[in-house]
């Protein structure tokens, strides 16, 4: 018992000396833990068999269970701290998939991975065609080009906003590239982010409408003809590209807010669109204000 008191002494100084040797209490522990509890192989000397030691062999084994407690419980804590470490990284991992999925499903044939003169975009893009099964005035059915920037912020419930350029014949690019856009042509012909684009609140979708505007066409335009349209046919083929639009390009902002504005002759465009769309599209979630 003498022994034992000196020795545990002499590992207190040793402490007391060198604070970084508190760390390996647990360690010193365990090897007494061991050296106490493990019977000897024979002929081996242990502390139990060494005459000199006035520490009957029951008090070595209560001192070596308490140690053994001692250390047992800094392992129960110590597993405790795992779990939760580990059980804190799931449920990170899990927000994190739940934010990964938040975002818009969207086409991937549709997805614009780069931009000339900037790169990856801002915000996640895509471009493409909306089929609009509707007859304009000559030139068979219509299929319009569209053009989304999502929201910077939670794009699965943010409004969608419809722009439309004017003209009659005026492409909806250039308002989305040089007005309201998240990227703006620059002096040098590139592109550059723009501070005030609508994307910091709302999903923006441009079409180029009518048919026979950029890249929008119609069925005779495939074999070197054109496309006629008037204000009615207009309406109703933008409509039929929207409703194509919710419904098989992107069925998740089918309950978002959808709102319709422009500038020019988009002063006809966007109250007949809206008649449109009330009269036969009421699928589609738009808001009028009276």
């Amino acid at each position: 018992m003498l022994r034992r008191q000196k020795r545990k002494e002499s590992h207190d100084e040793d402490a007391s000396a060198h604070p970084e040797l508190k760390d390996n209490t647990v360690l010193h522990i365990e090897r007494l833990a061991y050296n106490e509890v493990a019977a000897p192989a024979d002929g081996a000397h242990s502390d139990a068999d060494d005459p000199n030691d006035s520490c009957t062999h029951d008090e070595q084994r209560a001192v070596a269970i308490s140690d053994r407690q001692l250390l047992s419980k800094k392992k129960k804590n110590s597993g405790e701290l795992s779990h939760k470490n580990v059980f804190s990284s799931t449920i990170l991992k899990m927000l994190a998939a739940l934010l990964s999925s938040a975002a818009l499903a969207s086409p991937a044939a549709d997805s614009v991975t780069s931009l000339p003169g900037y790169g990856t975009p801002p915000t996640p893009q895509w471009s493409g065609f909306l089929d609009s099964g509707v007859e304009i005035a000559k030139g068979g059915k219509a299929t319009l080009h569209y053009w989304l920037a999502s929201a910077e912020v939670a794009p699965e419930t943010a409004p969608v906003v419809l722009w439309l350029n004017g003209g009659p014949g005026s492409s909806s690019i250039l308002g989305m590239l040089q007005e309201h856009g998240p990227l703006i042509i620059n002096a040098t012909g590139g592109l550059s982010k723009n501070p005030y684009a609508w994307t910091t609140l709302v999903n923006l979708l441009i079409l180029e409408s009518p048919a026979g505007v950029g890249y929008s066409y119609c069925e005779a335009s495939l074999s070197g003809g054109g496309c006629e349209n008037n204000d009615n046919t207009t309406a109703a083929a933008a409509r039929g590209a929207l409703s194509t639009f919710f419904s098989t390009k992107f069925p998740e902002l089918k309950a978002n807010d959808f709102f319709i504005t422009g500038e020019s002759y988009a002063g006809v465009y966007v109250p007949t669109l809206a008649r449109e769309i009330l009269d036969n599209a009421p699928e589609i979630n738009i808001k009028v204000s009276t």
